[in-house]
């Protein structure tokens, strides 16, 4: 250095910046002073980090540790058994309402689908051929009534000449036999009358009973013939029947079940409850009871029909619906339950997979019973005591080695496990900066990330903020996203 200046080579570094060199002294672009005797301390700490590199022990294959799997006990709680079946709704009563006189239909009196009570009119058919048809029938009473008194009356005359002897019994029996014919008349004529007032009525048609009316099936005007032309239908609504079979071995079973004193008889004065669910929903809010029994198994299909009655205020049910009944099989007993996810299927059938207690997983084939607030029903093949895998099953194969976590079995904590599992640990999130791993991942970003890392790497490195971060924020200080942060105005003191 002379006179205050600096001498020495002035050259373009490999990254792009200009560097004077003198003999005691490296200036950079950044205004830093590397005096030249550190140069070689520096050079020697590169070499022994490379030649460290170099020597490190060549990668062996290590066993990874064995899976983390979630166990739980199985509950043991009094379950109530139910025989569950599928079956069909029916009315209680349906009817096809046809004509029983002819004519011309004049009124109809309900709307499609209208809910009618017994004895509501309906239909209307035209009535004057009908009432003509009575005035007549009056008309041939009377003259059936006149010409009886008037046999009677001759009657009279000819059992006074008779007893005078003016009169032969040949008369006398004529004059009995025209009474009691003119007796027959009126019979006869009041009959008439009485057929054409029912013919007459008939063109009325009202409801045989309580319920819901289906669509008309002939409009106003047209001709209506006598017993051929359906008119509607009706069919009840409160109560209503479901019909259902039972299996033959189902049945035995029973029979065994009630000799055994297991199941009650059924009787008039106790029937069968029996609840009922709509589709595949698990609510069975309707409560009914048995009321027909079919005697004798049909052998085409071995099974026994059976017909249960249910109130249907509400019309929540209708006729031609799809359900499920159930009816409870004796009194509740101990069962174990375990979570339905743990079950597991294949071509031998259903199975669980346990763990004992040399951390090796079994696979245990058991008879699955009844569902019971979500959860399964073993009737057998697991102990009270036995682990049974309810998460991670798919890594838990049988034979191997697993670490098993026990948690209670009830479903929010199953829930609250299997959910725990899923998410990463904070140490596990990203590799440190300078492993393998990130090393790895950065040969296999591609030239394009890394000409971009470049370009940030002296973006950072020309930023007056180029130093590390602190993780605390200061009190009052602006956040990154902040205004002030994005002004682009530079710090008191930069350069």
């Amino acid at each position: 250095m002379k006179n205050g200046k600096s001498t020495g080579r002035t050259g373009l570094n490999d990254d792009g910046r200009y560097s004077i060199v003198s003999h005691d002294v490296l200036m950079t672009a950044n205004s830093k002073r590397v005096p030249l005797k550190n140069m070689a301390w520096y050079c020697c700490l590169a070499w022994g980090l490379a030649v460290a590199n170099g020597c490190e022990s060549r990668n062996e294959f290590a066993k990874p540790p064995p899976p983390k799997v979630t166990v739980a006990v199985p509950i043991t709680r009094d379950v109530q058994i139910y025989f569950e079946t599928t079956g069909q709704t029916r009315a209680v009563q349906e009817v096809d309402l046809l004509a029983r006189v002819g004519g011309y239909l004049k009124e109809i009196h309900f709307q499609d689908g209208q809910v009618v009570q017994a004895g509501d009119l309906l239909f209307v058919i035209d009535q004057e051929t009908y009432i003509a048809s009575v005035a007549s029938a009056k008309a041939a009473v009377k003259r059936a009534d006149a010409q009886l008194r008037l046999a009677e009356q001759q009657l009279v005359r000819t059992k006074l000449l008779a007893k005078e002897d003016a009169a032969t019994e040949s008369s006398l029996d004529i004059q009995t036999a025209e009474r009691d014919s003119r007796v027959a008349d009126v019979d006869a004529a009041q009959a008439a009358l009485k057929e054409a007032e029912l013919n007459l009525g008939y063109t009325t048609i009202t409801a045989p009973f309580a319920g819901r009316m289906g669509r008309h099936m002939v409009d106003i005007g047209n001709l209506v013939i006598s017993g051929q032309t359906l008119l509607a239908s009706l069919e009840s609504v409160d109560p209503i029947h479901a019909y259902f079979t039972l299996s033959e071995s189902d049945l035995l079973h029973f029979m065994e079940m009630q000799k055994a004193g297991k199941l009650k008889p059924i009787s008039a004065s106790e029937p069968l409850k029996l609840d009922l669910a709509l589709g595949d929903t698990q609510d069975f809010r309707f409560h009914g009871h048995l009321d027909f029994r079919k005697f004798g198994i049909n052998p085409a299909t071995g099974t026994a029909e059976r017909r249960a009655v249910f109130p249907n205020t509400d019309q929540g049910l209708i006729p031609g619906m799809f359900v499920r009944i159930r009816a409870a099989v004796g009194d509740p007993r101990p069962s174990l339950l375990v979570d339905v996810q743990a079950v597991g299927r294949d071509q031998r059938g259903d199975y669980l997979l346990i763990v004992n207690d040399q951390n090796e997983v079994e696979s245990r084939p058991v008879k699955l019973g009844a569902m019971d607030q979500g959860m399964q029903v073993i009737e057998s093949g697991i102990l009270a005591t036995d682990h049974v895998v309810i998460r991670g099953v798919q890594r838990a194969r049988p034979g191997s080695t697993v670490e098993p976590e026990l948690v209670p079995m009830d479903s929010q904590t199953i829930t609250e496990a299997s959910s725990s599992s899923t998410v990463p640990k904070k140490s596990e999130a990203a590799p440190p900066a300078g492993s393998s791993a990130e090393r790895m991942r950065s040969q296999e970003k591609g030239p394009a990330n890394e000409e971009a890392g470049k370009k940030n790497k002296s973006a950072s490195e020309h930023s007056p903020n180029s130093s590390t971060p602190d993780p605390v924020q200061p009190s009052g200080g602006a956040s990154p996203t902040s205004p002030d942060s994005q002004s682009g105005a530079k710090p008191s003191g930069a350069k």
